[in-house]
């Protein structure tokens, strides 16, 4: 207004550059009908202002806001697309488990239990021992489980995961326990105990009485395994996961197979297993048996069967110590895993499994296993050497000793 009422037409850039030099700040009208009456100073939004102020108009806010809001969205839109592929994908996985659910550990009805008691015991057979000799090691076991004063320990920073190997050959029934390693996790030590409960061990199964510890599985499940190990051992079990012979066999082929150290005695027997296993999934049994000992590369059959072996060696003290030298080398192979071999591994295996770890555990579980991957893996085995007696068929620990060492082995 000025510039005209002297005569002279002042551009824009003019203005902004001689507000610089003075100091002040300029905001031109905005529109080119905006010629509402106001005071010189007010007219051109003259003010005082600071070094280091950034000059820039309430219309270069608005534009540079429009022009961001888009971007803004589109990225929101592609973060929230990630994390619903990502719990989409979760989901995806976890579907593809046989989840077995906490409802399946709630305590079976008199029908069932006589129905399950009757399809396990064609199975299972009678321990070779009198009602008298029965009673006798029940009740000896009973004062030393009281005399040793252990509770089940809960611990928040230990997580306890019973691996379990079923045998069984047809749907029929549930097959016996033949692997029971428990996978404990313990945070705060960053140590994995791989603890093997032998399947002659002592158990007074709840509602079936005195078996060996196998028998649990076969009379009631992997539920039935838990509850009789935490009411005859003293440990806490926080869920398990089991499979057979055969999805054992699949899940290692899907790993590429395990390095295993076996003597010539052990390809012997060895071989006799892979028989078994080949009739049992139709495989080529020439194409399977070992050649002789020595440091080799075993496929999935060949692996399972090496860790069956029970006539060499130290019996089945020897044969549970191969069943943790297998699952070692399983870890060991994850760890080395790629994404995509992750995903192969993970959409073939899954299905194989049944287990009763819900969603949220599954999902505590795997953002922290990268973690608990590079943790120190020991291994332990119930009975404890020299702290058991061999009765007949069953393996009888010295409670007073045994369940005190047990939490002494995963929480001290």
């Amino acid at each position: 207004m000025f510039g005209k009422m002297m005569g002279l037409s002042w551009s824009t850039d003019a203005v902004g550059t001689a507000s610089a030099c003075l100091g002040i700040r300029t905001e031109l009208p905005q529109h080119a009908g905006d010629t509402g009456r106001s005071l010189p100073g007010q007219r051109w939004g003259i003010r005082f202002f600071k070094e280091g102020d950034v000059m820039r108009s309430g219309y270069d806010r608005k534009r540079r806001k429009a022009r961001w809001l888009p971007i803004v969205l589109i990225v929101l839109g592609v973060l929230a697309a990630l994390v619903l592929l990502a719990v989409g994908m979760f989901y995806h996985y976890y579907g593809l488990s046989n989840y077995e659910g906490k409802a399946a550990q709630t305590q079976l009805s008199s029908e069932d239990m006589a129905a399950a008691k009757k399809a396990a015991e064609a199975h299972v057979g009678k321990l070779n021992l009198s009602d008298s000799e029965v009673e006798q090691i029940k009740t000896e076991n009973d004062k030393a489980i009281k005399a040793a004063n252990v509770s089940v320990v809960d611990q928040p920073d230990v997580y306890n995961l019973l691996l379990v190997g079923v045998d069984r050959r047809d749907d029929s029934w549930n097959g016996n326990a033949d692997s029971m390693i428990l996978a404990s996790i313990n945070k705060t030590k960053k140590r994995i105990t791989l603890m093997s409960f032998m399947r002659d061990l002592y158990a007074d199964i709840p509602g079936y009485g005195v078996h060996k510890l196998n028998a649990a599985c076969a009379y009631g499940g992997c539920s039935l395994l838990v509850k009789t190990l935490e009411e005859n051992y003293k440990v806490h079990i926080d869920n398990y996961a089991w499979v057979d012979f055969q999805s054992m066999a699949d899940v290692i082929d899907a790993l590429g197979g395990v390095d295993l150290t076996i003597t010539d005695a052990e390809v012997k027997v060895a071989n006799d297993y892979i028989t078994e296993l080949c009739s049992i999934t139709g495989a080529d049994p020439q194409s399977e048996y070992l050649q002789g000992g020595g440091d080799l590369h075993c496929d999935g059959i060949q692996a399972v069967a090496f860790g069956r072996i029970r006539y060499v060696g130290n019996a089945d003290f020897q044969r549970t110590e191969r069943q943790r030298i297998v699952m070692e080398q399983m870890i060991s192979k994850m760890k080395d895993l790629s994404l995509g071999d992750m995903n192969s591994f993970a959409t073939t295996v899954l299905p194989l499994i049944h287990h009763d770890i819900s969603v949220s555990e599954v999902l505590t579980l795997t953002a922290a296993a990268p973690t608990f991957l590079k943790y120190e893996v020991r291994e332990s085995r119930v009975p404890f050497d020299d702290h058991y007696q061999s009765m007949q068929e069953i393996l009888n620990p010295d409670m007073d000793y045994t369940l005190p060492e047990i939490q002494k082995e995963l929480y001290g």
